[in-house]
């Protein structure tokens, strides 16, 4: 079913009735800065006959390709956090952006003009864009909405997004690194596996997903991810994932054993030549001993050894001192954007309720200097699971 504003704009209800979806999807991909969503992904994740859940906004351009703007559309919840402590939430209607490099090289007002018209005519409160390159015609777009739609930056800072080039060998890797990061990641590895019998297990077949998720799941219940929504379930729709990718061809975990016993857990996936690292877990408990770093290392090495990997993609959301880079050794300035519905009450508190959020915390930040005191309340406001 089709949905028609003008002869220019469409609003697709099912992907397969989109032409030359597939081909764009793939060709947009293949300058993309970092992998979001494959094609395969997007259209297994259709539910029902209709495609209901699925919208793909087309505006037919009058020289070149046409702009391809794929959505999924659902309920939504907007949480509004401090650190990693949620304060509340606001449920609303939204659309995820799958795809952000289809936008790629379209001029900006054609873009707003398209987000605009899927806003309104869909009766959604938000349109999530997720992580998004600065330097894009994307990103230039927000700035050409009509009053009607309102661009909201979710981060308070600017994120970077950090990717390693993976070089031919573990080595030359590790030559990259700064003289005390690199003695120190070595030092590291030698202590844990001093101090404990130390087993690497690497997860890329469909034998081992229900080992992996029983024994990640007992390991995320006691991050401080697992309170803010980042976790890694052991249920039926997770296992029927990891299944899929493995027999894909594109599972690729990771799981560390102390004396026996999993402690920290890497997962991510194979596509083409990137690996698209997603959320670890590590027992708080085993935090001195810093097995998120050494289970870091160890499947970068694995990678490096046994895959055609050329880029390990670290995900969204990354600033100059984190872990990602430290361990990164190249980053795009990156953040993550709403689209708001300026017309429906649920999306403006929102927007307002998020915006107040922000300025509290960059207040905070101005009164509050580096120092012990400020780290005490960072550490606070990371709430660990049991």
């Amino acid at each position: 079913m089709t949905r028609q504003a003008d002869d220019r704009l469409n609003v697709y209800s099912h992907p397969r009735d989109v032409p030359d979806l597939q081909e764009n999807w793939i060709a947009s991909q293949e300058g993309a800065a970092y992998f979001r969503c494959s094609h395969l992904n997007y259209m297994d994740t259709e539910t029902g006959r209709t495609g209901e859940g699925k919208r793909v906004a087309v505006l037919k351009t009058k020289s070149g390709p046409d702009l391809t703007l794929p959505f999924t559309i659902g309920p939504y919840r907007h949480n509004f956090v401090i650190g990693e402590r949620r304060l509340g939430s606001l449920g609303a209607v939204g659309l995820w952006l799958a795809n952000p490099w289809m936008a790629d090289g379209h001029a900006p007002k054609d873009i707003a003009k398209l987000l605009a018209h899927v806003i309104a005519n869909e009766s959604v409160d938000i349109i999530a864009l997720g992580e998004i390159p600065q330097q894009s015609s994307l990103r230039a777009a927000l700035d050409e909405l009509p009053s009607s739609a309102r661009k909201m930056r979710l981060g308070r800072k600017e994120d970077l997004h950090w990717m390693i080039d993976l070089p031919d060998s573990f080595e030359d890797y590790l030559s990259g690194l700064s003289a005390s990061t690199r003695q120190s990641a070595k030092r590291k590895v030698r202590k844990l596996q001093k101090d404990f019998d130390v087993q690497f297990e690497t997860i890329h077949d469909a034998a081992s997903v229900d080992r992996f998720l029983e024994e990640g799941e007992k390991i995320s219940r006691r991050t401080y991810q697992w309170n803010v929504g980042q976790r890694l379930c052991n249920d039926a729709e997770t296992r029927a994932s990891f299944m899929a990718l493995a027999e894909q061809g594109r599972l690729r975990c990771y799981l560390l054993s102390l004396d026996g016993t999993p402690r920290a857990f890497l997962r991510g996936t194979v596509e083409g030549n990137l690996y698209n690292y997603e959320t670890p877990g590590f027992d708080p408990e085993f935090a001195k001993h810093s097995i998120g770093t050494v289970i870091l290392l160890m499947a970068i090495e694995e990678l490096i050894g046994n895959t055609a990997c050329r880029v390990f993609d670290f995900g969204s959301g990354g600033d100059e001192t984190g872990y990602k880079s430290t361990f990164g050794n190249r980053s795009i300035t990156c953040n993550s954007y709403y689209v708001v519905n300026a017309r429906r009450p649920r999306a403006l508190m929102i927007l307002y309720g998020q915006t107040l959020l922000t300025s509290v915390k960059n207040l905070a930040a101005l009164i509050i200097p580096e120092g012990d005191f400020r780290n005490k309340i960072k550490r606070l406001l990371r709430k660990y699971g049991t």
